[in-house]
Parts: structure tokens; C-alpha cells; sequence
């Protein structure tokens, strides 16, 4: 401590001689005074070093900020994932099992059609083009007048943005415009419909069934739209062909992009 203040003393006349202001006699500052000083200013380093040490610590607020977004964001992400993870499992089900497994599935568990549907609007989402716009577009050329059945029709869409009438069948009833049932066994009279729906609904081993059944409802002369992933095709002529084997007749295909035909037959 001696020679620490020895050492302090030396700079203090340093200070003063440069300035101009050293009293001249050493012995003007006592020892007990410059020990004073000397705590005095160790208190003073050591409470500066504190303060930066707090600065390191403390983040910036807009720092802060961007850490709890960051930390959002990355939450949503993994949300975002295992939603489509289930969106994809659930999707495959569907597509390799009948359709009253299907049911049988979701009237069990309906949480899983909900999971499911919430996986499919984030995939549509992503999509260059909604083949369920195109559909719409079409019927709103014709008229107000038509009955439309819209099959797995989702959330219902359809209904809230054309002029017809739509009846709206789905395995399970995700809201009040939907009714419940299997695509295979509809609850509408025969030869009532004027058009028939199937935008990227025809899912399960018995789509056939499905067809059918449209066929048993459309009026003469009525029409069947169907919007489906291309690559679901592995051949689409003869999807087409074993369409037409229903009694149906081809009228359009529009491959709206790399993803998505749309096929247009009458009754």
C-alpha cells in the first residue's frame, strides 16, 4: 500500500507540474492525506469497472426486442412444420385407405380433421394458383339458378362465393354450411344437381364409388368438374377413359400449372 502511494504521489505532482499548480513543498500534502485520496480514487476505479461490467450485461432494449421476435418466429416455424408433417400423414391416409376407414378415422378422432385442414390451408398458401378460383371463376359464367354439390368441399368455400345454390358434403362437418357424410352414399335426390364438384377430392381406394354416385345426382346433361394434382395421375388418359366408362363425356382439360389439371365432363 506504501508504494502504492508513493507511486500515486509522483503522479499527482506530475498532474500539478503540468498544469502549473504544485504547491512547491511535499510536506503541504500529508501522508494521511494522500492515503485518503488514494482510497478515494480506488473506490472510484472500482465502482467505474462495475458500471461497465452492468453496461456488458444489459442488452439493448431493441436487442431484447429481437430476441424475443426471433424466439417467435422460430416457435412458429417448428409449428409450422409439424402441422405439415401431420397434414402429409393424415393426407396419405386418406389417399390409401377406403373411404369409410377414412371416416371411421375422423369420427373417431376429430381433432385429426381439423389438424388436417389447417395442414391443407397452409398448403394452399404456397400455391401459384388455387384451382378452387378457377371453379369458382367458371360458375360464376353460369346461372344463378343452378344447384351445385360441392364434395369434400373443406371449409365451404365454395358456397360464400358463387351465385347457385350449394349443397357442401365433407366426411366431417367443419362448420354449419357443411353437411357430413360418405362421398359414396350422398344424402341429395337423383338427377337434381346441374354440377358436381371435386376439387382435390377424390382421396381413397374407392373413387369409383365416388364418381358413380355424382353421376346418380347430376342432372342429364349435367356437369362434373374436377380439379386434382397432376402428379396424382399416373396416367391421365386413362383416368379419363375409366371416366367416361361412367357414361360421362369429356369436355375440357386445363392443366393449369406444373401442379394442377382441371377436367370438365358432362353428363
Amino acid at each position: 500500500m506504501f508504494e502504492y502511494t508513493v507511486r500515486l504521489t509522483i503522479l499527482i505532482k506530475m498532474w500539478f507540474d503540468v498544469n502549473d499548480n504544485w504547491p512547491g513543498e511535499m510536506d503541504k500534502l500529508t501522508q494521511k492525506q494522500t492515503k485518503a485520496l488514494a482510497s478515494r480514487i480506488q473506490r472510484n476505479k472500482q465502482v467505474k469497472q462495475v458500471k461497465n461490467i452492468s453496461k456488458k450485461l444489459e442488452k439493448p432494449r431493441d436487442q431484447q426486442t429481437s430476441i424475443r421476435s426471433d424466439k417467435a418466429s422460430f416457435k412458429s416455424s417448428i409449428e409450422q412444420k409439424l402441422s405439415s408433417s401431420k397434414f402429409r400423414w393424415l393426407n396419405e391416409q386418406m389417399y390409401t385407405q377406403h373411404s369409410s376407414g377414412a371416416l371411421k378415422m375422423f369420427t373417431e378422432s376429430p381433432k385429426l380433421f381439423s389438424v388436417y385442414h389447417q395442414g391443407f390451408t397452409l398448403q394452399t398458401q404456397k400455391w401459384p394458383v388455387n384451382p378452387l378460383d378457377r371453379i369458382i371463376s367458371h360458375l360464376n359464367t353460369l346461372p344463378a339458378d343452378l344447384l351445385v354439390v360441392d364434395l369434400g368441399c373443406g371449409e365451404a368455400r365454395l358456397a360464400l362465393e358463387v351465385e347457385q345454390k350449394v349443397l357442401s358434403f365433407d366426411l366431417l362437418a367443419v362448420n354449419s354450411r357443411v353437411t357430413a357424410c360418405d362421398m359414396r352414399d350422398l344424402p341429395v335426390e337423383t338427377a337434381t344437381a346441374h354440377v358436381a364438384v371435386f376439387c382435390l377430392a377424390l382421396m381413397g381406394t374407392n373413387i369409383l364409388e365416388f364418381l358413380t354416385e355424382a353421376r346418380r345426382v347430376l342432372r342429364h346433361r349435367g356437369e362434373l368438374m374436377i380439379a386434382e394434382i397432376s402428379s396424382r395421375f399416373e396416367d391421365i388418359d386413362k383416368f379419363i377413359s375409366s371416366v367416361e366408362d361412367l357414361n360421362f363425356k369429356l369436355e375440357s382439360r386445363d392443366d393449369l400449372t406444373d401442379m394442377f389439371t382441371l377436367i370438365r365432363f358432362r353428363r
